[in-house]
């Protein structure tokens, strides 16, 4: 009894899990679309003749299918014979059996084909499908697939190229060969490259190296081709890469892809051969031929039409009932049964769920029973970044990697990129790169244990773009003496470290270590000269750095005669004769008037006015100069003539003070500066007071040896060598005497350093710029990166990034970032100070001192004429 009540709860259970399902099932439409004619072609190939009813066997199929999974319950689903229909938005999935231009046709004309689930079961070199909306089997025969792969390939852009060319020997018969070309160049509705650009080079049946070779390499502007593919024989593989390694076409900046369609390759030989053939920096993946061999039928038996139709509708079953019972449960969760019509899942959810239930064990499933156990792997070299980290000692070798497996029912698997190096660069290696302590261009941070911190600076603005956008990490080392000086050792960094000069063994040691090509490459601001490319090979030019130089600071002129600076010396010596000759001829006037009571025809009252007043010329000239000082005078001529005299003297003087005033607020806000040499030509003016120099061995030394401009050869044959930038030169630039050559960004730095150090500002920079120095990064001269870190700076350049990284860099305006001409312009607003005024004051001293000399000898004069008149005796008269 208890069994039987065990056996009835079971029952009810599973009838109540039924009407579950049921309820989700009844929500599903299906169509399946057959094409008689393509059908009737594949089936004659491949399995049940010409005269075998597909549709019938399809639906008996069908009908056992929905039997095992779903008992009695009906499922809606419809056929059709016709390929020219349209189909409805209203079903949930299809299945397609037909020519490839027909399945694309009937995709296109879709009422909604977002929401429709798509099986399809097409010809051979067909795209497929999207994958996001359905499951698309090509059937092909063993042996054809290669243009089912390229195409694959294509589809999801793994060799979009614009252009190839494709090698290929007697391999590869007439017939494969259009197959592939056509896969390759055919329209795809996925393919961002609808028509690429493909040559074609015949290798014949060439077996040999040389002939190999010579057949290559007299290929036109071979050395302008990025993209190649190669499908021949084993043995040609080997030589094919051995000659293309030797015609330097395999760069970082180029794409190989072997095929290597024979499949005792596979199964006989494996990578010994290959590997020796890869070396740093090549872009190589290979198409490998995995089939399996048996003599056992059934493990490997070759699929058609029939075998894969059955395996995808008994796929999109199984889904039905998993994902109708998923989404039952799903929505239990959320919904009462009374809102289920509200809550359920959209179409294109409900597709989602299919097509992920499908996909689950579909690619299994088809391997088993219908793909014929054929298979091609995919295989990526693995060669960037090779040098390890710590020198030639962590070298690695180059390896291959399994990227992912075609098989015809369920397309590519890919886990990784075709060509690893393109899409992931270093695929985040740690690269060495050396560097030294040199702001503003590269700084070192350190800790108290001597370890570094933090790399800064230009130049490290563009490794690390370069490490993201290559997908690497680096790692810092540094030459034998570079740590010399640093915070690390508890010091300040002084003006050499802070400014080290390229003439040093710090500079020399970088570069042997990026010849012996122990580095990834040099993250310094280095000179491209001439000599160093010999050892190295340089980069695009990063910056521009002119070369100028350091002279003293132009200081202000003497205020002590500043009351004198509104007028030259001869406008002076002009006042000053006016002054004295317009009083006379006032005198002359004035005595020569009839007005004048003192005239010739007149007597004079008296003895006073015959001597005082104009009639004296001393007095004439007081007058004049007192009107010059703007005070009146206390007695004016009566005749019309000296009065003319006098107004023509006062407009005199009212345009002379009005200058004079003017000018002098001129030079109260615009201070005169000593005369500075701020150009070349005035450099060469000046050489018979002023020294220059630069230091023994720099870059800038180099550029004017190799100069044949006569300005630089004065400059050069005249020039001082100093060892080192020392106090003493520095002392002697302040002074005035001496002029310090170099790189302007140096100077800049120097010039900021020595206000920090003593907080005035002697010194400044020249006007003229001259002899551009380029700065780049060097790298070995062996190294295949070169032009991939040139493209990445041109594209740094032409985003602005570069600019905008060596603004930052650059020492920031502070008050001494000034031109000498500059402050000759600067506007000097301030209250008027004693050394304004001194000069006024010492005039005034002057002045009391003479006056104070001069009562000291009219006194002396008058007890001379007193001691005198003492000594004559005069008569007594009563």
């Amino acid at each position: 009894m208890v069994l039987l009540y065990l056996l009835i709860g079971i029952m009810c259970f599973k009838f109540a899990a039924a009407d579950d399902t049921v309820l989700n099932a009844m929500d599903y439409r299906f169509g399946i679309v057959l094409d008689k004619e393509f059908a009737s072609t594949k089936l004659s190939e491949f399995e049940g003749g010409r005269d075998f009813d597909l549709l019938k066997e399809l639906k008996s199929i069908w009908a056992q299918l929905v039997k095992e999974n779903l008992g009695q319950i009906p499922l809606k689903v419809e056929f059709h014979t016709r390929s020219d229909i349209i189909l409805r938005k209203d079903l949930s999935a299809v299945l397609i059996i037909a020519s490839c231009q027909n399945l694309w046709r009937l995709y296109n004309n879709s009422e909604d084909s977002s929401s429709l689930l798509y099986l399809a079961v097409t010809d051979e070199d067909c795209p497929r499908l999207p994958p996001n909306e359905g499951i698309t089997v090509p059937i092909i025969k063993r042996g054809q697939e290669l243009s089912q792969i390229l195409s694959d390939l294509r589809a999801i852009e793994e060799i979009s190229w614009p252009s190839m060319l494709i090698i290929f020997d007697a391999w590869l018969d007439a017939e494969q060969m259009k197959k592939v070309f056509k896969s390759m160049t055919a329209a795809h509705p996925k393919v961002r490259f609808v028509s690429p650009q493909i040559q074609l080079l015949d290798l014949g049946y060439f077996s040999s190296y040389d002939m190999v070779r010579q057949t290559i390499s007299e290929f036109p502007n071979l050395n302008r081709i990025e993209h190649f593919l190669v499908v021949t024989s084993r043995e040609n593989i080997y030589i094919v890469m051995k000659i293309a390694k030797s015609l330097k076409l395999v760069t970082p900046s180029t794409q190989w892809l072997y095929v290597l369609p024979e499949t005792q390759y596979y199964t006989m030989t494996n990578d010994t051969r290959l590997i020796p053939l890869l070396t740093e920096g090549d872009n190589v993946a290979f198409l490998i031929n995995a089939t399996r061999h048996t003599t056992d039928a059934n493990s490997c038996s070759e699929g058609g039409i029939l075998c894969y139709s059955r395996e995808l509708l008994r796929a999109l079953i199984a889904a039905l009932v998993s994902g109708a019972a998923s989404e039952q449960v799903m929505m239990q969760k959320k919904v009462s049964v009374d809102e289920w019509d509200e809550e359920k899942l959209s179409v294109s959810e409900r597709r989602k769920l299919l097509l992920k239930h499908i996909t689950a064990g579909i690619a299994q499933r088809l391997e088993e029973t219908c793909d014929g156990c054929l298979a091609w792997k995919f295989r990526s070299a693995l060669t960037w970044g090779l040098r390890g980290p710590t020198g030639p000692s962590g070298d690695e070798k180059a390896s291959m990697l399994d990227v992912g497996i075609w098989r015809p029912g369920a397309g590519i698997d890919i886990s990784e990129p075709l060509f690893v190096h393109i899409k992931h660069g270093f695929r985040g290696k740690q690269l060495v790169v050396v560097s030294c302590h040199a702001p503003p261009w590269h700084e070192m941070e350190f800790n108290e244990q001597g370890q570094l911190v933090k790399a800064k600076g230009f130049i490290f603005d563009i490794v690390n773009e370069l490490s993201s956008r290559l997908n690497f990490t680096y790692k810092v080392v540094f030459p034998a003496n570079t740590v010399k000086g640093f915070l690390a050792e508890g010091k300040d960094p002084t003006i050499d470290d802070a400014i080290p000069d390229e003439r040093s063994l710090l500079w020399d040691n970088m570069l042997d270590l990026v010849q012996q090509n122990h580095v990834f490459l040099s993250a310094a601001a280095t000179s491209m000269s001439a000599g160093r490319e010999l050892r190295v090979s340089f980069t695009l030019a990063v910056a521009s750095q002119p070369h100028t130089f350091l002279v003293s600071r132009p200081r202000q002129m003497s205020r002590t005669l500043l009351f004198l600076s509104p007028f030259t010396t001869t406008t002076w010596l002009a006042i000053f004769g006016s002054t004295l000759l317009v009083g006379p001829a006032l005198y002359f006037i004035h005595r020569a008037s009839p007005v004048t009571e003192l005239g010739r025809d007149m007597k004079p009252k008296d003895e006073v006015a015959k001597t005082g007043g104009l009639n004296r010329v001393m007095n004439c000239i007081w007058y004049m100069y007192g009107a010059l000082m703007q005070q009146g005078a206390v007695q004016l001529p009566n005749s019309d003539s000296g009065r003319l005299v006098f107004g023509i003297w006062w407009l005199f003087v009212v345009v002379i003070v009005t200058s004079y005033c003017g000018n002098l607020v001129a030079f109260l806000t615009f201070p005169r500066m000593n005369p500075a040499v701020t150009t070349l030509n005035g450099l060469h003016k000046s050489k018979g007071t002023l020294t220059w120099g630069l230091l023994r061995g720099s870059a800038l030394e180099k550029l004017l040896e190799d100069s044949s401009v006569p300005e630089y050869v004065i400059l050069l044959n005249k020039a001082e060598r100093h060892a080192t930038v020392d106090d003493y030169l520095l002392e002697r630039v302040a002074s005035d005497n001496h002029v310090l050559l170099e790189r302007r960004s140096r100077l800049l730095m120097l010039q900021t350093l020595q206000l920090k150090k003593t907080g005035v500002c002697a010194f400044a920079l020249g006007v003229d710029d001259f002899l551009p120095e380029q700065i780049g990064l060097a790298m070995p001269i062996v190294s295949p990166y070169t032009p991939l870190v040139n493209k990445e700076i041109r594209r740094m350049q032409q985003a602005g990034l570069i600019d905008s990284w060596l603004r930052s860099a650059m020492p920031r305006r502070d008050r001494c970032w000034v031109s000498p001409q500059s402050l000759a312009t600067e506007v000097n607003s301030h209250s008027v100070n004693l050394d304004d005024m001194q000069g006024s004051f010492i005039l005034l001293g002057m002045g009391l001192i003479a006056a104070l000399l001069a009562a000291v000898f009219e006194r002396c004069f008058r007890c001379l004429t007193i001691m005198k008149a003492r000594g004559i005796i005069e008569p007594f008269v009563n």
